[in-house]
């Protein structure tokens, strides 16, 4: 800790007014600038990704999730069904973190696009609640036959 505070405060120039102490201290660091990074140089193998909207996932072994906020008691509810559409678990939470520890710890997520996707839909409905926005979960589209939402795929132009 004590050599990183050494490095930190040689740059330091919090409160400086000297135009010409200012020019030197850059002109100091544009001096050891090792210059743009070089994957090559170091190993690195870099890989572009072209992306698009997430599609939802696929069907998880384990069942789907129905999220939705309720702001008269400034909570979350998170409705765990099997994918026959049988109601197997309603939770609720103040907080995303809570909820989705809870579907894990009891094994109702068994794929990682499932667990992600979860988060990100509890994040958004904290998010609207606490904005007073309404929240419609992203992938849901119309209900099926047995009452569960049938979900929707990736939306990106291939």
């Amino acid at each position: 800790m004590q050599a990183f505070r050494r490095q930190v405060t040689g740059v330091n120039l919090i409160g400086e007014t000297d135009l010409s102490q200012i020019l030197e201290a850059v002109k100091r660091c544009a001096a050891s600038h090792p210059g743009p990074f070089s994957s090559s140089a170091a190993g690195v193998r870099l890989e572009v990704i072209e992306g698009c909207g997430a599609p939802a996932p696929g069907l998880d072994p384990a069942g789907f999730f129905v999220v939705y906020p309720e702001p008269r008691r400034q909570s979350l509810i998170l409705e765990h069904y099997t994918n026959e559409g049988l109601l197997t678990g309603v939770f609720e939470a103040t907080t995303p973190e809570a909820l989705y520890n809870a579907a894990i710890q009891r094994g109702l997520v068994s794929r990682l696009d499932h667990a992600a996707y979860l988060g990100r839909e509890l994040a958004r409905a904290e998010a609207a609640m606490r904005h007073g926005e309404r929240y419609v979960q992203d992938g849901f589209t119309t209900m099926s036959p047995l009452g569960s939402p049938r979900l929707r795929g990736c939306t990106c132009k291939k």
